[in-house]
Order: structure tokens, then sequence, then C-alpha cells
């Protein structure tokens, strides 16, 4: 009987690590202490360590040197509590080269609840890790931009606004608006957006429509430089303004407009984007 249950178990074991072969990734067992005992054809063909020269062999000799001692510590404990861990690490390949890969680890028990080996795997993340450092570049790079954006839109001297096209009342929306908008207008982004570009700065019917069909023909494309037009503020106030606009295409392609009325009193310069 004890004969047959050796057979089977070395069948077993045959099996699994025919199995290990055919996984395109680092597959290892290690004893109780973290000794290796076995390396699949993967390993091999990536380190160059086949499995007779295991025998006083450890990861430290692959393992990059700036890594090695986060590695030890966090396989030390995984050893000592017998809890599985994830740890990250660069392995040197044949071709000299360090990659990222990720180890996950499982113990395999006996009859007692001690732990009689450790399989694991190593995962090749290199790609990944490029991948989510260009993430990152790309959006520190965006938000150094927005924020360069937001500078210039808080500190300009001028007003600064961008406003887009829409179907209901009141035809227009603004998504910027700087201070120095509300200073020549009257009106904050909130107010304009509710009553209206159109209807509030020019109460004249006659001027709300040259305005409108002005706007129209800027989503096409053709910029005003410096035109003057006389708009009135909250409090009621007329103002000539030199209004200069350039069309824009936001992220989801809609054309909008950035617009910057100058305010042509001598004594103020004032900023905007629409008509």
């Amino acid at each position: 009987m004890g004969k047959l249950t050796e057979q089977s178990s070395k069948e077993s074991e045959e099996r699994l690590r025919e199995l290990a072969d055919a996984i395109p990734q680092i597959v290892w067992i290690a004893a109780p202490d973290g000794g290796l005992t076995y390396l699949n054809v993967k390993a091999t063909e990536y380190t160059g360590i086949g499995i007779d020269q295991l025998t006083g062999w450890s990861w430290d000799r692959v393992i990059h040197p700036d890594d090695l001692p986060q590695t030890i510590k966090l396989w030390t404990t995984t050893l000592s509590d017998g809890v599985p861990r994830d740890i990250e690490f660069r392995i040197l390949g044949l071709d000299g080269i360090y990659r990222w890969h990720i180890t996950r680890q499982v113990p395999v028990r006996g009859a007692s609840g001690a732990i009689r080996s450790w399989y694991g795997t190593c995962t090749d993340i290199e790609d990944l890790k490029r991948a989510a450092e260009a993430i990152r570049e790309s959006d520190s790079r965006i938000r150094k931009l927005n924020d360069f954006r937001e500078t210039i839109i808080r500190t300009a001297a001028e007003g600064i606004c961008v406003c887009y096209e829409i179907p209901e009342f009141p035809f227009n929306e603004f998504s910027v608006w700087n201070e120095q908008m509300t200073e020549l207008t009257g009106y904050t982004m909130e107010e304009i957006n509710r009553l209206g570009w159109y209807q509030s700065l020019y109460p004249d019917a006659e001027i709300q429509q040259a305005a409108q069909q002005r706007m129209a023909r800027m989503r096409l494309g053709e910029d005003l430089r410096a035109e003057e037009w006389e708009i009135c503020r909250k409090d009621g106030t007329r103002r000539v303004v030199a209004i200069s606009t350039s069309r824009l295409e936001i992220e989801d392609g809609k054309p909008c407009v950035f617009a910057a009325p100058k305010n042509d009193f001598p004594s103020c310069s004032t900023l905007a984007h629409s008509p």
C-alpha cells in the first residue's frame, strides 16, 4: 500500500511539473525554509539557472541589488508567519536586463498543519510598470498644463472666458469666466449662464440678433479682431468693448469660442470670451 501511495505521489508530482513547464511564466517550489527545490523551463530560459544548479543557490543572485533588502525582508516575514504576500522586484535575465516581476506564493501544508513546501510564480510586470509610469507622467503634464492655464486665467489683468452653444435658453453656456469678466460685466458666470449673454448684455433686440449671427459665423472659424460692441452692465451702465475671438474645440469635439472683449475706455482694460 505504501509503495502505491509513493508511486501515486511521484506521478502527481510529475504531472504538476509538466504543467508548470507549459506555463509561460516562472514557476518555483521552495522548501519550508525558503530554499528553492524546483524551477520550471521558463525560469531556466529567463535566468539560465537549471534545476541541477539549485543546491546552495538563491534568488539574491538575480534580484536587483536595490530591491534585494525589501524582498528578503518580506520573504523572511512570509516564511515566519506562513501568510502569502505579493512581492515585487526586478529579475536579471540572460540578456543582462532587469525586468520587474511580481511573485505570489502558496504554502502547502501537511496533515499536522505544518508547511511542507511553497509553490510560487513570478509574473513579468515590466510592461505594466512602464505603462503605469507613462500614465503618471502624462497625468503630471496635464495637471501642470491645467495649473498653468488656471494661473493665467486667474491672474490675467483682463477678463477671460470661453462659451459654447446650447440648444435651449439662454443658447450660450460659459465654462470659463474669470473675476475680471465679472468686473467688466457685473455678472458672475452662474448669473450669465442663467440669464444669457445676449439677453443681459445686449438689451436691444436688433443688437441681440446681430450678436447671435456674429457668433454663428465665429463658430465656423471667422474670428473677431478688436471689433467694437456696446454692452450693458448689470448696473445698467453702458460700456464699449473691443472683442477679439478664436474658435476652439473642447474634448468631445464640440466647437466653442474663446473671446477677449477689451474695455475701450483707456482707464480700464478687460478680456472676455464671447460676443
